[in-house]
């Protein structure tokens, strides 16, 4: 039997609370892979899902509105941004007892450009992941341009289409990138 976090039991709606429950169900094997790629402590893991489930319930109505793909994004997105605020959290205690060295002050300036460094390893692996989501033709055009730094020509040479082709699985690619990670149309 799958016991479900608290969160999703209290809620009142009972549409949401069906909605959050089937979710969480389809999810939960992602969201603990997720979070214990942050912590090898099982109670830590429980408190990552369930600040999630927090988290993802207060933008219920943004997910209703997502494609399955994008909700999977979101989803890996949210719980890895919980993780990180866990971790913030656990280094804050053990260093609230430590006095503000050099020593202290080093660690916690080490601290800052790990956390940017994290930040942007999930953005990448978001992105990575909302790529490989996309059509074939799509990817390869997006690999050639942003990864190998291709011109259109040279990747339009090297696909055997048309420039304008190339241009237009950008332009399209790009869309369904916002979509997915964002949850909204390119803006005109």
């Amino acid at each position: 039997m799958l016991l479900l976090p608290m969160a999703i039991l209290t809620m009142e709606d009972d549409d949401d609370r069906a909605y959050m429950t089937r979710l969480y169900r389809e999810y939960r094997a992602l969201m603990l892979k997720t979070a214990w790629e942050y912590s090898e402590d099982s109670g830590t893991v429980d408190d990552i899902v369930s600040e999630s489930c927090i988290a993802l319930i207060r933008h219920l109505e943004k997910l209703k509105a997502m494609e399955k793909a994008a909700i999977r994004v979101y989803i890996v997105t949210t719980v890895r941004n919980k993780a990180v605020d866990e971790l913030r959290r656990q280094n804050l205690r053990q260093k609230i007892f430590v006095s503000m060295d050099e020593d202290a002050v080093d660690s916690v300036a080490g601290l800052a450009a790990f956390e940017r460094k994290l930040n942007l390893r999930q953005e990448m692996d978001a992105v990575k992941e909302a790529i490989a989501m996309l059509p074939a033709a799509e990817q390869d055009v997006l690999r050639l341009k942003f990864f190998q730094h291709l011109s259109d020509k040279e990747i339009a040479a090297q696909m055997e289409i048309p420039e304008t082709k190339v241009r237009t699985l950008i332009r399209r690619a790009r869309k369904q990138l916002k979509q997915m990670l964002y949850g909204e149309g390119e803006k005109q």
